[in-house]
């Protein structure tokens, strides 16, 4: 085992030895937002609605068209007909040319509204899809805060499983060397080697965690897993304050505050928001059908069959037009019903989205105060267990305690001190996911 963890241990210094490539977690924030795929998508969705939106802006202008045209017509003929003498046989041949060019405009005048109806729509719809694209950002920066996290969680968790290994391998110097003098029995050499490839395996399992750990953030940034990346950040602060629970304690007290902070601020909401209006304008685009349409056109021609002559023949022309549909086979009726289905739907929406802010709101703060909670007990656990482990050591040292109640206090320590880790980023996740509740989350 020994030999195993000397292997283990030389590879993974030659493999930082190669000059390893260090990100911080801004630097992966950045890399996930340009490499995500499914914030590409939402923002080429934005792209498109605000094309919509400029159609929709172009029903309002007027259309201009110029058109030209040019034909030739060659008649030819074997038989010519001649005054008085009747059909003769007399081969005729003749070529005309016919020139025109045609200009005309044409607006709508009125269509039941259904104009500025398509433009509240495809302004709503553009916000939404907007909103979703921000709302989508968040999202990636939060689970690349996790992943990060999750990373830096594990290497500490390494450095624990490190000491905890480091700490048996002294005591088990202690031991041998205690034997050779006879102060303590063979047994306890025994069972110390257990304790060692214990935590050999220990530290095994650990360097593992943090080599997935690893893997799963570069597969999200979009990186190739097997280069070699190390993940540090000096502005991720693991001395936690405790001082400052109160002032966050006092800041998400009012429970309906905070939900309202978040409905007013949350993308996602307004995305709904947005979405609830484009449906409301769909209906008045599906009722526009029962009333009149009514435009106006102009234009403007010339003729000739002679290209010289063809601004002497000029003509001009302009009218209003007026259709009313009467029956189209209830078509009209079942597009307004589906318009006015489609409103209650993105009211449910609406609804679900405002529901879903606030449990997110309850579970962040309760996530939030259970971490809180949980740095406090744990920097006490880490206390009692080191006051332990060395009252321990000292009674072993000289004859007045048992190996088993020294693996124990051990035992405990490694445990507190690893509970004090998962505390720590457990509270950091709480206030960054807070931060993504309330859809403030965001970089600069």
């Amino acid at each position: 085992m020994k030999k195993l963890i000397l292997f283990f241990v030389l590879i993974s210094a030659f493999a930082f030895g190669q000059g390893k490539k260090v990100l911080t977690l801004s630097e992966c924030i950045k890399i996930a937002l340009d490499n995500n795929t499914t914030i590409k998508q939402a923002e080429y969705t934005a792209q498109s609605q605000s094309a919509s939106v400029t159609q929709a802006y172009g029903v309002f202008l007027p259309n201009l068209n110029i058109s030209g045209n040019w034909n030739r017509t060659k008649r030819e003929s074997d038989l010519t007909f001649i005054p008085g003498l009747g059909t003769v046989p007399f081969r005729t041949s003749q070529t005309l040319n016919s020139f025109s060019t045609t200009a005309s405009t044409s607006i709508l005048l009125f269509n039941g509204f259904a104009n500025f109806a398509s433009l509240n729509r495809a302004k709503s719809n553009y916000l939404s899809a907007d909103y979703n694209f921000k709302r989508t950002r968040q999202s990636v920066i939060f689970q690349t805060y996790q992943l990060y996290l999750n990373v830096l969680r594990n290497k500490q968790l390494l450095k624990v499983a490190e000491d905890n290994l480091k700490r048996s391998q002294r005591q088990l110097e202690r031991i041998v060397e205690a034997n050779r003098v006879g102060s303590v029995s063979l047994a306890d050499v025994y069972r110390q080697e257990v304790q060692v490839g214990n935590d050999e395996l220990a530290l095994i399992r650990a360097q593992a965690d943090y080599d997935k750990a690893k893997a799963d953030l570069l597969v999200y940034l979009g990186l190739i897993p097997t280069d070699e990346y190390e993940f540090e950040d000096p502005s991720i602060k693991v001395d936690i304050d405790t001082t400052e629970f109160g002032t966050l304690r006092e800041q998400v007290k009012n429970l309906d505050v905070i939900i309202s902070r978040a409905i007013e601020t949350r993308p996602d909401y307004k995305s709904a928001i947005a979405s609830l209006n484009a449906a409301k304008s769909g209906v008045t685009v599906a009722m526009s059908g029962y009333m009149p349409t009514i435009s106006a056109s102009a234009s403007y021609n010339l003729n000739s069959n002679e290209f010289s002559t063809l601004t002497k023949n000029r003509s001009m022309g302009w009218g209003i037009s007026i259709s009313f549909p009467i029956f189209d086979r209830l078509q009209l009726q079942t597009q307004v019903q589906q318009a006015k289905i489609n409103v209650k739907n993105a009211e449910v929406q609406v609804e679900q989205a405002r529901r879903q802010i606030t449990a997110d709101v309850k579970k962040a703060i309760l996530d939030l105060e259970s971490a809180m909670k949980q740095i406090e007990v744990a920097e006490r656990q880490v206390k009692a267990a080191e006051l332990d482990l060395k009252t321990a050591e000292e009674k072993y040292n000289i004859g007045a305690g048992t190996l088993l109640d020294l693996l124990i206090a051990t035992a405990n320590y490694t445990s507190a001190v690893s509970s004090r880790v998962n505390a720590i980023y457990s509270y950091i996740v709480a206030k960054v996911q807070l931060q993504y509740v309330l859809g403030e989350l965001d970089v600069e």
